[in-house]
């Protein structure tokens, strides 16, 4: 295989042109590798058929479907019609809903994957929030402290958190504190 350049101007970039001289082998041809593109492998199954587009938003906002409620995403136009997504206020379980171009019913699709609703760990419980702002508050407890305390205390039903977290949650009370404190006014007219 030979690669023959050409070039129509000084303005006109080289363009290299495969050439089939009879002389390829299979380490001569490079099949390109298809290019992924975003939710091509989310797999969504027909749920049920409505005769209205208000039926089934009705269920969807009352979480009588998968008893979940659903928060509306954005819309997409197809071929075949509009495609209204969602998303579960739970999880990251994801819903769509067809409305047909060739007639009036509407028709529901969940994504081929199950509800996971489990308890969000980015989220500090409030009994270990109220407990941390009491022993940096009232104990003069630093942050390092405090670390330590909840983990000697897990059994408790605390959890262990970090200083740095510990220190955002401080200063994050501090902060409304300051901002609900009915003299700052008094003390910014000054």
């Amino acid at each position: 295989m030979s690669l023959n350049f050409e070039s129509e101007s000084e303005s006109t970039s080289i363009i290299a042109r495969v050439i089939d001289d009879g002389n390829n082998t299979d380490e001569d041809i490079e099949e390109p590798t298809p290019k992924k593109r975003r939710g091509e492998s989310v797999t969504y199954e027909t749920f049920r058929t409505y005769e209205t587009l208000d039926d089934c938003l009705k269920e969807l906002k009352e979480g009588s479907v998968e008893n979940a409620t659903w928060g509306s995403k954005d819309v997409q136009k197809t071929e075949i019609g509009e495609k209204r997504y969602f998303k579960c206020s739970q999880c990251n379980k994801r819903a769509y809903i067809l409305i047909h171009r060739t007639n009036l019913n509407v028709t529901l699709y969940f994504q081929g994957v199950e509800h996971n609703d489990q308890i969000d760990t980015s989220k500090i419980p409030f009994k270990t929030k109220e407990k941390i702002l009491s022993l940096y508050f009232e104990d003069n407890k630093k942050a390092k402290d405090i670390g330590r305390w909840l983990r000697n205390n897990i059994n408790e039903g605390y959890i262990e958190v970090k200083d740095s977290t510990i220190n955002n949650l401080v200063n994050r009370h501090k902060r409304t504190r300051i901002e609900n404190d009915p003299g700052k006014s008094c003390l910014m007219s000054i």
